[in-house]
């Protein structure tokens, strides 16, 4: 079998590598019409994860390889000192998504998943074993919960895990339906 990917950006590196993953036998190919795989991925901030420092706007434009117009009126319209305004603002969010994250973990505990450390909100559920956390985060979809495993190379091997990403935007019914889901998958699964 053989499978395309047209794209390098972050979302055709993931899609690769969850092709090959799921299809050991299969000849995965990845398209990219510019230089480097992943270079997409520079235009926030130089490679810096997004557009909240302090650099001027126009030292954007030149990490995006092919066509930066496109993001003229973006980024005009609503700079990066604008949203560093915006989140300095009030801390309303960030505390909510904080809280949302500690609800979340210790629900996930009290069910006996082992969490990564943290308190951030992405919450890593350890599976150790890439075929259990990509099962696993199919089971979670068909439920209505989108998860994601993530298996090696994107981790260490067996370190495998399900990725969560709270936000500010989930309600306390959200999150204890999540968890609900969690719970019937890891029975389910018999782990």
């Amino acid at each position: 079998m053989r499978i395309i990917v047209i794209g390098g950006g972050a979302a055709g590196l993931m899609a690769a590598i969850a092709a090959k993953e799921n299809a050991a036998d299969a000849d995965v190919v990845l398209i990219e019409k510019n230089d480097k795989l992943g270079k997409k991925i520079f235009i926030t901030g130089k490679g810096r994860g997004n557009l909240t420092n302090a650099a001027a706007i126009e030292d954007f434009f030149p990490q995006y390889v092919t066509n930066p117009r496109f993001l003229y009126s973006a980024l005009y319209d609503f700079t990066n000192q604008d949203t560093i305004d915006l989140l300095e603002e009030s801390t309303a969010l960030r505390d909510k998504v904080h809280e949302n994250a500690r609800y979340f973990r210790a629900e996930m505990e009290k069910l006996g998943f082992d969490l990564l450390p943290g308190e951030h909100p992405i919450v890593p559920v350890m599976l150790y074993d890439p075929k259990i956390a990509q099962e696993f985060a199919r089971r979670m979809l068909e439920k209505g919960v989108y998860v994601v495993g993530f298996c090696y190379p994107v981790v260490p091997k067996g370190r495998d895990r399900i990725r969560t990403q709270i936000s500010a935007g989930h309600t306390k019914e959200d999150l204890d339906f999540a968890v609900r889901c969690f719970g019937e998958v890891k029975k389910e699964m018999g782990l």
